[in-house]
């Protein structure tokens, strides 16, 4: 983690010193997004590689990790209810965009792309004597459009927002064990598919070089 953290500096200080080189001139860009729900317990961040190319036009590579946390307890002389849920899911794919406007140092956008991701969440909830432990995996394939809006704050970094949405597919297993009164009952497996549409807003900085 420090390590990653101090590359992110070190670009940025360099693109600070090499503030006179141009875009044109830039052949990649290194980019990260933060989504609009950022909390400390549910966090979604996209690191991404773009490639410029010769029609201004830009192919994106992205890792998405996502990471979501919950922990409750009550106790009172009545019952203790205790509930921990942990949740992490890890996207790849690739996108193609394209230039829509520009003007000056703003610039709109618009791209599609192919994406691919891994789920992986486990719930454990108590009451009283009784206790539920679930825990579940998937997959999930899909689509995605974009538009969004980039900034150039300086020559060779810039900021942006986007609006994504995802049309996808995804395979999921569930595994859930019950305990009633001290005895644990059978395990019950369930596996389900679904089509989705979802959406999504992501803020970010590139750095160009």
């Amino acid at each position: 983690m420090k390590t990653a953290l101090g590359v992110i500096v070190s670009l940025l200080l360099s693109s600070f010193v090499s503030a006179q080189s141009d875009t044109s001139n830039s052949r990649y860009a290194l980019t990260f997004g933060i989504s609009d729900n950022f909390t400390l317990s549910k966090f979604h961040m996209d690191i991404a590689l773009k490639k410029m190319l010769e029609n201004s036009n830009q192919l994106r590579f992205f890792i998405s990790p996502s990471i979501d946390t919950y922990n409750s307890s009550v106790e009172d002389s009545v019952l203790v209810s205790e509930n921990d849920l942990k949740g992490f899911v890890l996207g790849v794919g690739t996108d193609y965009i394209w230039q829509l406007i520009k003007k000056g140092d703003l610039i709109m956008y618009g791209g599609s792309g192919l994406m691919f991701s891994f789920t992986s969440y486990s719930n454990e909830s108590s009451f009283s004597n009784n206790k539920n432990e679930e825990d579940r995996t998937g997959f999930t394939a899909g689509l995605r459009g974009i538009l969004g809006t980039e900034w150039f704050i300086r020559k060779n970094i810039s900021v942006h927002a986007e609006y994504l949405m995802y049309l996808s597919y995804s395979w999921n297993k569930n595994e859930r064990k019950l305990t009633a009164n001290g005895q644990q009952l059978p395990m019950v497996k369930e596996k389900s598919n679904a089509l989705s549409m979802t959406t999504l807003v992501l803020f970010g900085l590139s750095v160009y070089f």
